[in-house]
This record gives C-alpha cells, sequence and structure tokens, in this order.
C-alpha cells in the first residue's frame, strides 16, 4: 500500500495535485476514487474542480472525516446505540456529579455551580477525542497531582460506561476505531479505491488513528500546502511530522520559491463594525456590476460567531444581495425558534407578562389560539397594562378579573370587556398547560406536552414561508429527541426539561441550501479553508480577533495536558495555546483563497464599549512592501494610502468633501437602500440650511415639524403650544355633556386638557412589582368597601342606625376586598399589606363610630351608593350653557337636608372654596345634581369632602348652595373655563412654586412637552398675554 505525504506552495497547486492524483488513481471511468475534505463546502468546491479538470465524477466518493467514520462503523456489528440529543451530555455530566456528590466523592467540582457541568462535559469530550479510556487517563495521574484531576477520573469513568450506549460525534470514532473491527470494514467502506486527503491540517488523535487505519487496507495520499521555510505554514509541519513518524513517505518540501499569484489587494478601516458590513457590501456590489464577478464567487470571512454573519448578512440583504450563511441560521435567531424559547420559559419558569406579549406578537404565532380566538397582542398589551399584570398565572387571572369587573365604570362599550375577558381565557388555557406540563415525570410525556402547545399557538408548516416551516420542523425534532433520555436513567423534571430543552433549541442551526450557488458566502475563516473565490473579504481583522485570543481549559490546564502526554508517551491531549500557532496557516491560507480581489478590513471601535481598536499584526504584515513594519504607525499608512480611512459618517455612501468640489456624487450610487441613499444626499449637503432645503424634498412631514419648531421658538402661542382656532376641531368638547373633574383638568393645565379630552390620548404606565399598595389602589379599595357596606343597608330593608351596630357587617365586606385586591396582585409585599390592612380596618372601625354618631343626629344615606347623574345644565354669564355628568359616592338626609358626600382618602388638601378657582368643581355641581333630583332648593342642599381616614383627620369640608348661589366667583370660573376650551386656548401651563413645574410632576403626559417648557409658557405669556390673561386670573385664586 502506498502512503504519500505530498505538498504544495499554493492552495491552487494543492488543487491541481488534487486533480492528478484522481486522474492517475482512475484506470477507468467508473474506478473508485475516495476524496477525505475538511468540509462540505471544500467538497462541492473540489467536485467542481474535478468536474472542469477530468470530466464526470460519479464514482468520486467525498468523505469528511465524520463522514468517514460513520461509513466504516456501518460495515461492523457492533453493539446498537441510540443518537444522543443535543446538550444531554451536560444532563448526563449533572447526573453523575450530583451522584459522586452525595458519595463524598467531590471536593473540587460540585453540582449546581454555574458553568462546572458545561466545563467538565467540554474535558469529556476531549479525553474521548484524544482516545484515551477512562483506565488509561487514571494510569497516568500520580498521586501529587491537582485533587480536581483524580475527581475528573472518576467523573469520566462513570461518563464513559453511561456514553457507551449513545451515539455522538465522537462515538463514530470509538466505533470506527474498535480493536475489534476488522480491516475488511474499511475497505468496504472505501469501496476498494484509494483515499485522498486534502484541506485538514488540525487532526485531533481520533481522526489520525482513522487515516492509519485506512492506510493499511488503501492507498492513502495527504496533500498539504506546506513549505517549512515560511513561517506561516508552520503549523501543517505538525501533521506532516506526525505522517513521517507513522510511515509515510514524503518528496523534499517545494523550496519556497514557486509563484504565488497575488490578488489584487485593497485594506480600507471602518468606523465600527456595521460600518464595515456596509462598505463591504458597497464593494461587493462594485465588484459584480463592473468586474462581473458572480455573486457566489465572492466571499465574506471573519473570525467572530454568528453575531457577525448577522451583521454582514443584514447588510447585503439591504441592498439586495443573496447570501449563502456557511454556519447556518441559528434556530434561536429565527421568529419560530424565538417563539418557542419565550414558549418554554412561559410554561416552565414565572410568567412575566412582557413574555406573554412578546409571544403573541410574534409573527408566527398562530393565528386562532386556544380556546379558540384570534390573538390581538395591541389591545391585550393596553388591558394587560391597566389591569397590572406582572407575573404569574394566578395573579394573571385574578388581576383580568378585578380589571375586568370594574370596567363598566372605567370604559365603555362591551368590546374593551369581551377582548379583555378574551385574554383571561387566554392565561387561563395557558395555565393549565402550565400545571400539565410541569406535573410531568419522564422526558417524553415532557417533549409531548410541550410540543402540543407549540402545535397550538405556533403557525402550522403551511401557514409559514419556506424558512418558517424548516425551522418549525427543526424544532420539533430538537424537542422529540429528548424523549430518549427516559433510556438513560436521568429523572424527569420540570427544571432538567427546561434546561434541556433551551439547550437544544439554543445549539440547534438550520442550514442553507445551495452552498457555492446560491450568493456571497458568508462565514468564519475555518468553515471556507481550502476553497478558492474570485473575490474575498477578511473583516474584523484586529488584535485579539485575528488572531484570538487563546484561552486554556478551565479545568485541564496546559501543564497539566503536557504533563499527561508525556506520563502516557505521545501526544494525545491537545495543548491549547498551540491553537496560537494556526492563526499564521488560517490568514496564509485566507490570502491564497482569493484569485482575483482580496479586500482585508477592521473596525476601529468596538461594538460594546467603544473602545479603540488596532489592526491585526497579521494584517499589517500582508501589506505589500518591503517597508511596512508589524509595528507600523496607522496613522502613516493612512497618509501613504496603503490603508483607507473610512471617516465616521451617518451615510457611508456620501461622497467626500473634496469629490463634491470636483461634482463628483458618484459614491452615492452605492447607496444599499432608499434610507441609505437619503441620508447620504443630507449628510453631504455641507451645511444646516441646505440640509434643511434638502429635506423639503426628500421628506414630505419636514415642514409639518419645521412649522412646530419655528412655532415653538415664536413669540406668540401658535397652534404648535395648543392654541387652536376653534373651527378647525371637529367637535367641541362642550358639545356633549362633561364630568367636573374634567374641567378641572383644564383649570390646572389646558394642555392636559387637550391631550386627554380633545385628542383622547391615555398614558398607560408599565405595571411593576408592587413593594405596597399604592395611594390609589388604596383609595379605591376603600371607596370600593364603603359602596359595598351601605348598599348592603339598602339591600337589607332595615334602620340605618340599627345597620351600624353590627360593625362585622363592614368587617366582612373588608375581608373580602382586602382578599380580592391581593389575589389581583395590588396589595404589594406582605410585610407592607400588613400595616397596610391594619390601617384601613383602623380608619374604618374611627368612620364607623363617626357613622353611628351622625345617625344619632339624623343622618342616614338617601340614594343608593354611586348614584349617577346626567345632563345636569349651568346657565352661564353669557347665556350658553354646560352639561354635566358624573356619580356621586353618596347621598344623605340629613336634618338641613340632603347632603352630597364625595369621600378623600389623602390628606385634607381640597377645600370646599377652591371651587373659584375652578380646581374643585364637583361639590358645586353636586349640590345642583341632588337639589334636582329631590326638587329641594338649592340653598338647603350641601355638598362635602370627607377625609374618611386618619390621615385626612375624618375632616369635612363642604359649601352650601346658599353659599355658591351667592359668589359670582362660581360662574366666573366656569366662563373663562368654557371661553378657553370653546376658544381653542390650550396652552400649557407647569404650573408655579417650589418644586419648579409642580403641574408637572405627576402629569401623565410630562414626556409629551418640550423639558424647557416652563420658559416658553413664561416667554409666551409676557409677549402674548392676552391669550392667557383670563386663566392666569382664576389661577391667582388659589
Amino acid at each position: 500500500m502506498q502512503f504519500t505525504l505530498e505538498s504544495a506552495p499554493t492552495l491552487a497547486d494543492a488543487e491541481a495535485r488534487v486533480a492528478t492524483l484522481v486522474g492517475a488513481a482512475r484506470p477507468g471511468a467508473m474506478s473508485r476514487v475516495n476524496l477525505l475534505v475538511g468540509s462540505n463546502l471544500q467538497r462541492l468546491s473540489l467536485r467542481r474542480r474535478l468536474a472542469a479538470d477530468l470530466g464526470p465524477t460519479a464514482n468520486v466518493r467525498f468523505f469528511t472525516p465524520i463522514d468517514l467514520a460513520s461509513a466504516v462503523r456501518d460495515q461492523g456489528t457492533g453493539a446498537p446505540r441510540q443518537p444522543l440529543p443535543d446538550g444531554a451530555d451536560t444532563l448526563l455530566v449533572d447526573g453523575i456529579l450530583q451522584e459522586l456528590a452525595a458519595e463524598g466523592s467531590l471536593r473540587r467540582l460540585q453540582p449546581g455551580v454555574s458553568g462546572v457541568a458545561e466545563a467538565v462535559a467540554s474535558s469529556m469530550t476531549d479525553l474521548r477525542e484524544a482516545h484515551l479510556s477512562s483506565d488509561a487517563f487514571a494510569r497516568a495521574l500520580r498521586p501529587n497531582d491537582d485533587p480536581k484531576l483524580h475527581e475528573l477520573a472518576a467523573i469520566y469513568r462513570r461518563y464513559e460506561a453511561q456514553m457507551a450506549r449513545f451515539l455522538d460525534r465522537t462515538s463514530l470514532y470509538e466505533d470506527a476505531l474498535d480493536p475489534l473491527l476488522p480491516d475488511d470494514a474499511y475497505a468496504a467502506a472505501l469501496g476498494g479505491g484509494p483515499l485522498i486527503v486534502a484541506g485538514i491540517y488540525d487532526v485531533p488523535v481520533v481522526q489520525l488513528q482513522l487515516l492509519l487505519r485506512a492506510a493499511a487496507v488503501s492507498d492513502l495520499h495527504v496533500v498539504l500546502v506546506r513549505d517549512p521555510r515560511r513561517p506561516a505554514l508552520e503549523f501543517a509541519e505538525d501533521l506532516a511530522s506526525q505522517l513521517r513518524d507513522a510511515g509515510a513517505t514524503a518528496p523534499p518540501a517545494p523550496a519556497g520559491d514557486a509563484a504565488i499569484a497575488i490578488p489584487e489587494r485593497a485594506y480600507f478601516s471602518a468606523p465600527s463594525r456595521q460600518a464595515e458590513a456596509e462598505e463591504i457590501t458597497r464593494r461587493v456590489l462594485t465588484l459584480a456590476h463592473e468586474h462581473d464577478v458572480p455573486f457566489h464567487e465572492i466571499a465574506v470571512l471573519h473570525r467572530l460567531d454568528h453575531a457577525a454573519d448577522d451583521t454582514i448578512a443584514a447588510a447585503l440583504g439591504r441592498a439586495g444581495a443573496p447570501v449563502y450563511r456557511a454556519a447556518g441560521r441559528p434556530l434561536r435567531h429565527t421568529a419560530v425558534g424565538r417563539a418557542a424559547l419565550v414558549l418554554l420559559d412561559l410554561l416552565l419558569l414565572e410568567p412575566e407578562r412582557h413574555r406573554l406579549l412578546e409571544f403573541f406578537a410574534s409573527p408566527v404565532a398562530a393565528p386562532d389560539i386556544p380556546p379558540g380566538v384570534e390573538a390581538k397582542p395591541v389591545l391585550w398589551e393596553r388591558h394587560s397594562k391597566r389591569a397590572g399584570m406582572v407575573s404569574g398565572w394566578v395573579r394573571f387571572g385574578d388581576q383580568l378579573d378585578h380589571y375586568i369587573f370594574g370596567l363598566p365604570r372605567r370604559e365603555a362599550g362591551d368590546r374593551a370587556r369581551e377582548t379583555a375577558a378574551e385574554l383571561r381565557d387566554v392565561v387561563r388555557e395557558l395555565a393549565d398547560r402550565a400545571r400539565t406540563l410541569q406535573a410531568c415525570r419522564r422526558w417524553a410525556d415532557f417533549a409531548r406536552e410541550f410540543l402540543a402547545v407549540l402545535d397550538a399557538y405556533v403557525a402550522g408548516e403551511e401557514q409559514l414561508d419556506a424558512e418558517g416551516g424548516d425551522a418549525l420542523a427543526l424544532a420539533r425534532a430538537q424537542i422529540e429527541a429528548l424523549a430518549r433520555l427516559d433510556g438513560v436513567g436521568i429523572p424527569g423534571d420540570a427544571d432538567r426539561f427546561r434546561t434541556a430543552a433551551r439547550r437544544a433549541l439554543r445549539r440547534a442551526v438550520l442550514n442553507d441550501r445551495d452552498a457555492l450557488r446560491r450568493g456571497v458566502f458568508v462565514g468564519t475563516v475555518s468553515a471556507a479553508r481550502g476553497v478558492r473565490f474570485r473575490a474575498l473579504f477578511l473583516a474584523e481583522c484586529a488584535e485579539r480577533i485575528f488572531p484570538p485570543l487563546v484561552r486554556q481549559d478551565p479545568l485541564l490546564l496546559d501543564g497539566e495536558r503536557e504533563a499527561i502526554n508525556e506520563r502516557l508517551g505521545h501526544r494525545a491531549l491537545a495543548v491549547k495555546r498551540e491553537r496560537a500557532r494556526e492563526e499564521p496557516l488560517l490568514f496564509e491560507l485566507v490570502q491564497q483563497s482569493a484569485a482575483e480581489f482580496l479586500t482585508i478590513s477592521w473596525a476601529r471601535r468596538t461594538n460594546t464599549t467603544g473602545a479603540p481598536k488596532l489592526p491585526s499584526a497579521l494584517l499589517l504584515r500582508s501589506i505589500p512592501g518591503d517597508d511596512v513594519a508589524e509595528l507600523a504607525s496607522v496613522e502613516e499608512l493612512y497618509e501613504r494610502g496603503a490603508i483607507r480611512k473610512l471617516p465616521a459618517r451617518l451615510a457611508g455612501a456620501a461622497p467626500a468633501e473634496a469629490d463634491i468640489r470636483a461634482g463628483d456624487w458618484s459614491r452615492t450610487a452605492t447607496a444599499l437602500d432608499e434610507s441609505d441613499f437619503t441620508l447620504a444626499l443630507l449628510e453631504a449637503a455641507g451645511s444646516p440650511t441646505a440640509a434643511r432645503q434638502l429635506l423639503t424634498r426628500l421628506w414630505p412631514d419636514y415642514q409639518r415639524y419645521q412649522a412646530a419648531r419655528l412655532s415653538r421658538a415664536d413669540g406668540r402661542f401658535g397652534e404648535w403650544d395648543g392654541v387652536v382656532p376653534a373651527r378647525e376641531m371637529a367637535e367641541s368638547p362642550l358639545g356633549r355633556s362633561a364630568s367636573p373633574t374634567s374641567l378641572e383638568e383644564y383649570a390646572t393645565c389646558p394642555y392636559r386638557y387637550y391631550l386627554k379630552q380633545v385628542l383622547g390620548l391615555g398614558a398607560v404606565p408599565e405595571p411593576a412589582e408592587a413593594l405596597q399598595m399604592t395611594p390609589l389602589d388604596r383609595g379605591s379599595m376603600v371607596h370600593e368597601i364603603l359602596e359595598r357596606w351601605v348598599q348592603a343597608w339598602r339591600e337589607s330593608g332595615g334602620e340605618w342606625a340599627a345597620f351600624l351596630d353590627d360593625e362585622s357587617r363592614l368587617l366582612a365586606i373588608a375581608e373580602e376586598e382586602f382578599d380580592r385586591q391581593q389575589r389581583g396582585g395590588l396589595a404589594g409585599l406582605p410585610a407592607t399589606w400588613t400595616i397596610v390592612r391594619q390601617e384601613v380596618l383602623g380608619d374604618l372601625l374611627a368612620l364607623l363610630a363617626e357613622e353611628q354618631r351622625r345617625a344619632a343626629e339624623g343622618y342616614a344615606p338617601l340614594f343608593d351608593p354611586e348614584w349617577p347623574f346626567k345632563d345636569v345644565k349651568v346657565e352661564l354669564l353669557n347665556g350658553e350653557a354646560l352639561r354635566f355628568r358624573g356619580r356621586i359616592d353618596r347621598v344623605d338626609r340629613g336634618p338641613e337636608g340632603a347632603v352630597a358626600i364625595d369621600y378623600k382618602t389623602g390628606a385634607a388638601s381640597k377645600q370646599g372654596s377652591d371651587y373659584r378657582s375652578g380646581a374643585a368643581l364637583q361639590l358645586p355641581i353636586y349640590l345642583q345634581a341632588v337639589a334636582e333630583e329631590t326638587g329641594a332648593p338649592i340653598e338647603d342642599v350641601r355638598a362635602e369632602y370627607w377625609y374618611a381616614t386618619r390621615r385626612g383627620k375624618f375632616t369635612r369640608t363642604g359649601i352650601s348652595g346658599r353659599e355658591v348661589a351667592e359668589d359670582p366667583l362660581y360662574l366666573d370660573a366656569l366662563q373663562v373655563i368654557s371661553d378657553g376650551i370653546r376658544g381653542g386656548r390650550f396652552f400649557p401651563y407647569p404650573g408655579e412654586g417650589n418644586p419648579p413645574r409642580p403641574n408637572c410632576r405627576f402629569c401623565d403626559y410630562v414626556s409629551v412637552c418640550t423639558t424647557d417648557v416652563d420658559k416658553r409658557v413664561d416667554r409666551k405669556s409676557r409677549e402674548d398675554h392676552g391669550v392667557v390673561q383670563d386663566f392666569l386670573k382664576l389661577q391667582a385664586r388659589r
């Protein structure tokens, strides 16, 4: 058998040598020849080259190392193994760690510590790839070695025994290298033909042993790009040495003076990674349009991870260039993958409102979901916020019940209640699914139940595009594989299933189709090793990226690996720091992969911190010219033109100032899309004035922005300040019944009234976990308790005084409300809730005593609580009328007549006489409503604020109908408010005093105003005093 080491000075020569070897090994067209290559991509590239040189290649069989191991294994009759699901190796390790810890055998490698199981699993893989048995590893240790190594040996012994039942990548090599497997299995796998190896440089022990077993039954030719006198190719000498030691014959290596084709080179630096990707895209388009380079013969390579693929592919996608992603697209980056991960967290963790809405806003959420409703994420977002939903299925349901119960008062129409009820039904359905899933105990049951939820809540394949359908099928396959863990002996529980399923989904990759035919190749330098392109871009060639920092294994340190290798007598375990020696080889192969055009670049700033980055030493050494030192000044290289420095600009397609002066606008033609073109024109305008002139053409809405800016800078109030001509309002807000509190809002800030009452804007704050009950919720709760208490008396038909003697009724209603508030998630933390509950009970008992005293004086409720009124008409001084509607907390009858009562639960801040400034209009309107309902003269009716808490000292402050009837300031205040609303005067009024802008402190619309609203209003009020003078007189009465 021939076993040769073939050397070639360049990648192109290596391809030619492979073609020669294949031709020589095929005496006939149907003669079998085997090629072992480093990747499927190299397989496609070499097949194309062989077809061009040799014609049909039907009987040329390609393998990657793992393919060859699998083919050899299939010829054997070893014990069957079941496939190991993605991520299950870590579960196996975690189970072993727990067993050994329970036995007291672990001191350093404790289970449950973050990252330990993952690190141990990685070390297990290294030991298996070194073709080391657990016994051999244990024998290589010494008593004085780090105790951690002895713990690893104990773990490895059990891990090896458990993995004997499973099939993964390494177990394919283990089975293929089984000493009991006859050489005939290799001969059968190779079909009696020779094996030619190309494009492989970093060979672990299992792969080297695989090659040596093959060399025993067939001719083996290994083709390497190598030259001992070229430092960049030094790493290839390691494999060459190992092959020679194993018996390979090798002709003399090339002398190093062979002509190497040098592609046209270019270098540039960009201000950011995004700008770098966009510049590469521009150059890709130039190559395609001006040099007729097909997209599939262009590659963009890097030394980073999937995130770099995303950035580059997105930039190419903006320009409409097709892309082939060598590493595929991670399932977690697809809409289906993200939805599956969110669903997993919702079902197996404490569900959070924002995650629930995130799922239903997904483009792959099913159009019809259980229990038979259509997802309405926008409306559900609003209702869930208003309901105060934060987390927890039970609390979600209780909060929605609480919210829906209160909707008739706060939201008109049945549609809102129906939509909120649909959300509640969906929450209950998912809660049931979560309970069912969490109750599972077998892996197969977990997988079945989760897939049932996935099928019910994610659109079916027939409703998805091709990529979405593939992603769904992949997600299902990853979850289905977990059912096989029942045969491992790993107990199933909710936490383990979530961890395993999450790991499986995150590791899964959706592969692109049609490599080397679909579009621009995007991937890592390793993925394209040994593949030639007409044009190649190497991105992010910066220090600490290419070459990257090499980190030691956290458990098997390099020194420990070297000691173990020395004791074994051969190089079994790879030494991590030696990986740095591979980087110059990778860089050299990248350069040789470019047949005609090579562009190398880097981003000058990091994406995360914005720290500066330097070009890689590999990049500097590659710049043509004998006078470019590795430590050359980058600024000097910019000045010499060796590297082009792209300026930091909004649009990379904007021409430089010199080009603009010369009338050359051609760079704008390289814009990636319409928005990039627009930004390029604006940036090249040269001055703000010119840019604004361009904006009026490019952005139709710019004129509105400009009008707003100029209006707010003007000395007079205008439309952009809220002063709107009455004729331009579609409907006067006063054309219908108004609530007293809405006019109070105008008297506080006309602009707030405009946003809320005229434009109908509402602010819904983001719910948060309540540490304690808010004053607003506390007040609503007290109102609800008192309302139900009075209603209970009305329904009892008894005497009010006798009803008050039984405090148990009030306390029972309070307890029911307390429970409802807790279930609704409004109570806050248990510690603070206990205090609030005790305070409210104390207030209620004190209020009961006050009620008993007043009952003895003859007071008792007259109407049902929350008594509604509408169309209460108030004639103004100018003959116009205002109509009011509302609800009164309570109306009593007493010795002097009827009394309208408005409960307050805060500090006693309002006085009955505040109606003169428009700040307290409820009481006079209530007076009139009660008078009209009872038929009593308004002079005989009274209205009161009753501060029904100890904080408010149970103060009762009010007014009589006589006071209001005789006070001209009441109608004057209403006239000022009416004139302002009808006249469209909705200017902002931030208020005066300390702290500044008091009206803005708790305003829902503060983000709508400009930050200098107080200065703007003050300036305009002086210059345009006529607009605000009546309003300011009203403020002076406060």
